[in-house]
């Protein structure tokens, strides 16, 4: 927030601040919760190391290619990106995506429709799965181990 103030001279409206807060307090404990899960399977640190890391980059470096290849078999053209069918695709592959669900979260207040075209409930809700699933698949896994 301070990084707005300094670059656009004002500071942000209280209730972006907040969504910014709680969006960015939600990827966290996602990204948590993800990792632990993962690193209940490994046998060592070491793997416990490579799962995190190898979720971590599954969702911020080849999620592309997870909506690209799904496009490609739904028969949405993938060669370009500006597409609208894609575009849209692109919005509900997403919602499988930490990343994805941020940024949406993070779109959901701006205005003149330059966010993506979906129903913030949508969003929301993808959010509260994101936050229920992970946790509970570690605490069941733990559980087990036991």
């Amino acid at each position: 927030m301070v990084a707005i103030h300094e670059q656009m001279g004002v500071w942000p409206e209280a209730g972006d601040a907040l969504l910014f807060l709680i969006a960015t307090g939600l990827l966290l404990y996602w990204y948590a919760a993800i990792q632990l899960l993962a690193s209940s399977w490994a046998k060592d640190m070491g793997g416990a190391i490579a799962w995190g890391i190898g979720t971590w980059m599954m969702f911020t470096m080849v999620w592309v290619l997870v909506t690209v290849i799904v496009a490609g078999i739904l028969g949405v053209e993938v060669g370009d990106t500006s597409d609208s069918q894609y575009q849209q695709l692109s919005v509900w592959v997403d919602l499988f995506s930490p990343n994805g669900v941020y940024q949406m979260l993070l779109e959901s207040n701006l205005d003149g429709g330059m966010g993506r075209r979906i129903n913030p409930l949508f969003v929301w809700l993808a959010a509260l799965l994101w936050s229920i699933i992970p946790t509970w698949l570690f605490l069941r896994r733990f559980e087990r181990i036991q």
